[in-house]
């Protein structure tokens, strides 16, 4: 597989991960405030919803890191971090796109400690 079409797919799969990230993040918030006003009715249905997203999440992480093995073994690099070094066309975007995604899943983290 072409290393285009290697960053290409890998920048669909992170962009899908994104936005569902996105969504997890809401449902997380309306869970907190459920809490909050202690409505429990709710509750359930948010958690069936964000474990279907979890899982969905998942799928597209395996098909990420399998693409990532393979872009690894075209580029004969260790790391994502190398991309930027070797100017591989839409890299930066491919890493611009998992800061997001990691800034998203700090957030998470902070709403669910509460």
């Amino acid at each position: 597989m072409q290393v285009q079409q290697i960053t290409g797919q890998m920048i669909v799969l992170s962009q899908k991960k994104y936005e569902e990230l996105l969504i997890l993040k809401e449902l997380s918030e309306k869970q907190a405030k459920a809490f909050a006003e202690k409505n429990l009715d709710i509750i359930d249905d948010l958690l069936n919803k964000k474990d279907e997203i979890i899982k969905y999440i998942q799928k597209l992480d395996d098909a990420f890191l399998r693409a990532y093995n393979t872009l690894k073994e075209e580029l004969g690099i260790n790391s994502l971090d190398m991309i930027s070094k070797l100017q591989i066309k839409k890299g930066k975007d491919l890493q611009d796109l998992i800061k997001k995604i990691t800034t998203v899943v700090e957030s998470i983290i902070e709403i669910e400690k509460g």
